[in-house]
């Protein structure tokens, strides 16, 4: 196997698992590149396996999905870590980061007031 190959098929197997990680946690490319702060084109490309990420910005991307880097490189199929909140919560933050920045004051109100119900 060439050089080339095996950095191809390494970049398929970590988007793969990226992929897979992020399906279990119930978002979109859309939704986890916009709790990482990068473009969802470059989450479509990292899970196709067409690019490559810095260890920075992988890093910022497993602490979105709630793992660690050594999960990132795990197999694929393998049981993905329980993440520190559940899924609908990381779907909160996703729903409130899509809020324009102008208008999110008025969803934390709405929040508090239902959370003292």
């Amino acid at each position: 196997m060439d050089h080339h190959t095996d950095h191809r098929d390494f970049l398929r197997a970590l988007g793969a698992r990226l992929a897979q990680i992020r399906r279990e946690r119930g978002l979109t490319q859309e939704q986890l590149a916009e709790l990482a702060g990068v473009d969802p084109q470059t989450i479509q490309r990292a899970e196709n396996g067409r690019t490559a990420l810095s260890l920075v910005r992988l890093r910022g991307i497993a602490k979105v999905l709630g793992v660690g880097l050594a999960d990132l490189f795990g197999a694929e199929q393998a049981s993905v870590p329980e993440a520190p909140w559940g899924k609908g919560e990381l779907q909160a933050l996703a729903a409130f980061r899509a809020i324009p920045a102008d208008r999110r004051h008025s969803a934390v109100k709405v929040l508090k007031a239902m959370s003292e119900e």
